[in-house]
């Protein structure tokens, strides 16, 4: 069974949760908002590995989370990045069929989408990696 859906969906909530973090964004998404205003973040893509061992079923889960901003320079998305790291860093993502074990931040990275200066779109991928097992 597939933990990705469930991970989704609590990581929504638990961002959508986090006071610290909504203060600096317009919201937090499934998919990218065609009318929203920058600064906001979506949780994209993720896959998963099986980790089954001593018989338990266990997932690694790697989730890219994109934050888009429109301030010139990525200062304003790095600092989204802080907080939505701070923010995962000891919260317990509630799920039906999965329990977590452990959620890391792994990597960041800036993406330029538009190389010209007048590009009021910045964009910074963060891939947190999450071990689960089935409960």
């Amino acid at each position: 069974m597939s933990a990705l859906i469930e991970i989704q969906q609590a990581l929504l909530q638990a961002c959508r949760a986090d006071g610290d973090l909504m203060v600096k964004v317009s919201g937090v998404f499934d998919h990218t908002p065609i009318d929203s205003s920058l600064p906001y973040i979506v949780i994209g893509e993720a896959t998963e590995t099986p980790l089954n061992t001593f018989e338990q079923q266990s997932l690694e889960v790697q989730s890219t989370i994109r934050i888009y901003s429109g301030e010139q320079g990525y200062s304003e998305a790095y600092d989204i990045l802080q907080s939505l790291t701070n923010g995962l860093r000891h919260i317990d993502l509630p799920m039906q069929h999965f329990e977590l074990v452990s959620l890391d931040y792994q990597s960041g990275a800036a993406v330029v989408e538009d190389a010209t200066e007048e590009a009021d779109n910045r964009q910074v991928q963060a891939i947190y990696r999450m071990i689960v097992q089935r409960v």
